[in-house]
């Protein structure tokens, strides 16, 4: 099935951030499945990750300090404003940066694309190579459709990268910013201290999800899959972790019948934000499951899960 397709067997949204084999297995979709990007939908993709660049030497602290974008392998970032402005409201939009790969999350579809550095004294920081590819999601309005069309043009523009602190700004030929970034923080994770446990959904993005037991909903991890209850019918799922990174392949009902018409509302806009998982956290007492579109998923432990 396509990554871009929808129904009881869904795939996860690659996101071109979480590290260089999930990197590879977005562009493979990309290519293999969907359509070139920036017109009315796009794609999912995922990148890589790596140590953080080093200031250059004789930089004073604080000052911006210009990058290659290959020294930003394995970095997140989020979008924050874009040719000077704030995004539409209830949008997202991410960059996830491989070695030589990057993409991620443009308001409406998954994208990805292939980067290089340029010489040394050339005026660019890195280049892009051929277009985009992405899933054909679709926008839900024509502010995020536009939104997402002006960023990529706002790529295509880019010419240097400057790294001050937490933020990136992207600047075109004349220095004027296109695109300005915040890096999305890092965990210490573990994931093979996830095997085992057991979670029921508590909130999501802050809001209680709290419902009769009937209708938990539920997850436990086992070494490379996952089961559970999505609020109506059981699910399966297989997932792929690496440090902090973790995201959802392949996931699908073990039934077809649900006569609860609330509940399918609530199982399906579970399992689709399940399915674009891109990063996690936990400590044993809370589980926060963090999306590519920007989402977050709240669990507690769950013995009997």
């Amino acid at each position: 099935m396509k990554a871009c397709s929808s129904g009881s067997s869904r795939r996860a949204s690659p996101t071109l951030a979480l590290a260089s084999w999930h990197l590879a297995v977005l562009v493979a979709l990309a290519l293999a499945a969907c359509a070139p990007a920036p017109q009315a939908d796009g794609g999912k993709t995922p990148p890589a990750a790596s140590p953080a660049p080093t200031p250059a030497t004789g930089t004073s602290p604080g000052e911006p300090v210009r990058v290659m974008s290959s020294q930003l392998a394995d970095t997140q970032w989020t979008l924050l404003r874009l040719r000077g402005k704030p995004l539409v409201e209830d949008s997202h939009i991410n960059l996830e940066i491989g070695r030589d790969l990057l993409g991620g999350y443009d308001g409406c579809n998954w994208y990805g694309m292939k980067f290089r550095d340029t010489p040394t004294g050339n005026p660019r920081s890195f280049e892009l190579l051929g277009g985009v590819e992405s899933s054909a999601r679709g926008c839900q309005s024509e502010a995020h459709l536009l939104q997402s069309q002006q960023y990529y043009a706002a790529l295509r523009a880019a010419v240097t990268l400057h790294r001050e602190g937490t933020r990136l700004l992207a600047t075109d030929i004349d220095g004027q910013p296109l695109l300005a970034f915040e890096r999305l923080p890092r965990f210490a994770m573990d994931p093979a201290l996830l095997a085992g446990s057991g979670w029921r959904l508590v909130t999501i993005d802050g809001a209680s999800r709290a419902h009769p037991a009937a209708q938990a909903i539920t997850l436990r991890f086992a070494e490379s899959t996952l089961r559970g209850h999505a609020g109506c019918r059981d699910y399966t799922a297989t997932y792929l972790a690496r440090e902090d990174r973790l995201s959802v392949p392949s996931l699908a009902m073990t039934s077809t019948d649900c006569a609860n018409p609330a509940a399918l509302r609530r199982e399906g806009e579970f399992t689709s934000l399940l399915s674009e998982t891109a990063r996690y956290r936990f400590d044993r007492k809370v589980l926060t499951l963090f999306t590519s579109t920007g989402h977050e998923l709240g669990f507690v432990p769950c013995d009997e899960c």
